[in-house]
Parts: C-alpha cells; structure tokens; sequence
C-alpha cells in the first residue's frame, strides 16, 4: 500500500483523491515498472490497491526487467556478489561497452553478467567506432529502419545490436571492394544512435 500511495501522490499530485473525480482518462498512470520479482504479488497488490482506493485502473502497462546475475548466481546483498556500474568506471571500464553489454540481452529476460560479456562489448563498441570514423559508410536508411522497428518490438535491443553489427559488416566489406554505394552519413548513424540506445561515440 505504501508503494501505491507514493505512486500516486508523485505521479498524479498530492491532491490525487480530490482529483479523481474529474479524470477523463482511463488510467492513473501509464507505465508501473520494476524487476520481474515484483511482478507478484507487489505489482499486483499496488494495482488492486490503487483501483479500489481511486475506482480507477491504476496502469496502462506494466514492464518488468529480468534479473541480473554474476557469473552464474543472482546478485544480492545477502550474497555480498553485487557488481555496481560506479565500480567498473573507476576501473576505467568505458560507459558505452557497459551499456552495449547490459542491451546485448533482453531487458525482460534473467540475464548472467560475466568478463566475457563485458569483452564481447568492448570488442563490438570498437568496430562501431572504427566504422563510425569512416568518410563514407554503407547506406544508412536501412540501419535505421531495423533500428526502430526492433524497438518498437517490446524494446528489443539485442536485435537492434545485431542490425548495427550487420551495417558494420557491411561498410566494411564495401570499402574493400569496387562499385559499391557508399554514403557520407556516418554522422547520422552516430546521432540516430545516441538517441535511440544512449550509445554516444
């Protein structure tokens, strides 16, 4: 009930019971989110909750994140085997290869953090770099196109990954061979992907 009420006195303003009768929407909020181990019964209580408080459904959608592991247990405090992302910047760790690395799986699904994952990001973040340096590149409408759709599709950042690997691939080969269109757009790929994936390189 707790969470309830702060959801609603932050998100709809503290005078969110005065205020319910003259809301025309359908909902009191539109995302509720948090990590799958809240799915029930907090997510679920806090909904039952708000409706029977205001008589209005409390979210229009609900997005829950998988849990994150370290090599192969669940991260916890009882544990001590919690990796903080301030940890592995002052180790030097660059901000993008940590984000490549965490968008490599799906938010939804329970996901192990290992070295290898973190080195596969690196290895990947460098190729985008190299590539993005280029005077001239693949053609980017493609790329962009995938981009969207795949996260338009619940968010679903390791194909979009996969497209920005494949357009890599592509303007590498390319500029090996002769007769092939190449554009000079790298700058629109680097901005498209900033704004779309937080990637700035």
């Amino acid at each position: 009930i707790e969470c309830c009420v702060i959801s609603l006195r932050y998100l709809r303003g503290e005078n969110y019971l005065q205020d319910v009768s003259t809301l025309s929407e359908k909902n009191l909020i539109d995302i509720q989110g948090g990590g799958s181990d809240l799915l029930f019964p907090h997510h679920f209580m806090s909904g039952a909750q708000a409706e029977a408080i205001t008589g209005i459904e409390f979210a229009k959608a609900y997005v829950h994140s998988g849990m994150l592991g370290l090599d192969g247990e669940k991260m916890s405090k009882s544990k001590g085997n919690l990796l903080f992302v301030s940890k592995l910047l002052e180790k030097g760790v660059d901000p993008m290869e940590i984000r490549w690395a965490l968008m490599s799986s799906k938010y939804s699904e329970d996901r192990m953090w290992t070295d290898s994952v973190l080195h596969g990001a690196r290895e990947k973040v460098a190729k985008l770099r190299r590539v993005l340096s280029r005077s001239e590149v693949a053609p980017v409408k493609p790329l962009l196109r995938d981009l969207v759709e795949a996260l338009s599709n619940d968010l679903d950042t390791p194909t979009a990954l996969a497209a920005i690997e494949r357009w890599c691939d592509l303007t590498e080969r390319q500029t090996t061979s002769e007769g092939n269109l190449m554009v000079d757009e790298s700058g629109l790929v680097s901005r498209a992907i900033d704004s779309l994936l937080g990637l700035a390189l």
